[in-house]
């Protein structure tokens, strides 16, 4: 709950007023940045845990704690330009109960990877599948809210600082971590630009890319 508060703040550092500070405008504003961030977070960590059941671990938030104040710090430095979101990472403990066969009592680098990477895949096809879709049907701006709420945590989750996705998948595979942010790069880029021509890109984009990157993240031939 303090992650999402504090997350719902950040994202609406430059919504507290246009030319001079407005409290209640702010509070509303804060209240529904809050409320976005816990639905796209939802997607996140509940897909993260869903990957992490199935390679039968048993899967935790892990934030650091020096994460917060570096994302108000860069926030405020930037007058809310940059809305940093140091999200943290996941943890991961092996459950014997959770994996079929004969477990391996140690964690795998690897599942650590495909778990990374199962967040930032599950937004992306949620803001595929359903958000910009409603969009082009409805143009509400709280879908505009989402998208750009949204491509910011898929954007900042991919860099490789301690204790993030970013760093997780770079500790496996330099190659995965590459394309991954050079990906994650490109559908900020284009899912924010809101139209049926990018949109078409980023769909096909998107689709070629986690394709790519399952087949390159299941493969014996990075390191």
């Amino acid at each position: 709950m303090i992650a999402v508060v504090f997350s719902g703040f950040i994202l609406s550092f430059r919504k507290w007023g246009t030319t001079s500070f407005n409290g209640a405008q702010g509070s509303s504003n804060l209240i529904l940045y809050a409320f976005l961030f816990a639905i796209i977070y939802f997607v996140f960590v509940a897909s993260q845990k869903f990957i992490a059941a199935y390679l039968g671990y048993e899967c935790t938030l892990e934030i650091w704690y020096f994460g917060p104040v570096i994302g108000l710090l860069i926030t405020f430095m930037s007058y809310g330009f940059i809305p940093f979101l140091y999200l943290g990472n996941v943890k991961l403990k092996e459950d014997p109960a959770l994996r079929l066969g004969k477990f391996r009592y140690y964690l795998n680098i690897k599942d650590l990877m495909y778990v990374g990477i199962a967040g930032p895949i599950f937004v992306i096809l949620f803001l595929l599948i359903i958000v910009q879709p409603l969009y082009f049907l409805t143009h509400a701006s709280i879908l505009t809210d989402i998208t750009i709420a949204a491509t910011w945590i898929l954007l900042f989750s991919s860099l490789p600082l301690p204790k993030t996705n970013g760093i997780n998948i770079l500790l496996k595979s330099r190659t995965v971590w590459l394309l991954y942010f050079i990906f994650s790069i490109g559908m900020f880029i284009l899912l924010r630009q809101l139209d049926v021509a990018t949109y078409i890109a980023a769909f096909v984009i998107g689709i070629t890319a986690i394709f790519l990157i399952r087949k390159i993240a299941s493969s014996n031939l990075f390191g």
